[in-house]
């Protein structure tokens, strides 16, 4: 609110740090481990529980296409698999982005998502 920011990066199994950090603490979360579906939803869900509810940011990359039907049912279809060259996607990735947030910015695979009071949105 002064102009002034904190930056704190923390690495480690997102999983097992998050359950030092209280609920609503964190203005942006930037995911970027296992491509496999477990994985990345089970961050997305922490990341969830962890953000700014009145305003805050979730990003990740990996995702270098819009969810359509097609690629979701094909997701579902290969979760057992890191990077699909038919498509050219991480079906992991896609499908728990999708799962969990709809339709979220994409530019050159980077995926981000904005919490406005308590909402998930691509639009600021």
């Amino acid at each position: 609110k002064d102009g002034s920011s904190e930056v704190i990066i923390i690495r480690g199994e997102f999983g097992k740090i998050s359950e030092n950090f209280s609920q609503d603490l964190f203005d942006f979360l930037y995911l970027d481990g296992s491509h496999y579906y477990e994985d990345i939803n089970e961050d997305i869900i922490n990341a969830k529980k962890l953000c700014n509810k009145e305003f805050s940011i979730i990003c990740g990359d990996d995702l270098y296409k819009n969810p359509s039907e097609e690629l979701v049912e094909y997701s579902k279809l290969n979760l057992n698999k890191d990077f699909c060259n038919k498509q050219k996607i991480h079906p992991g990735v896609l499908l728990a982005v999708y799962e969990n947030f709809g339709d979220v910015n994409i530019k050159g695979g980077f995926w981000w998502t904005y919490c406005i009071n308590g909402v998930f949105t691509n639009k600021k």
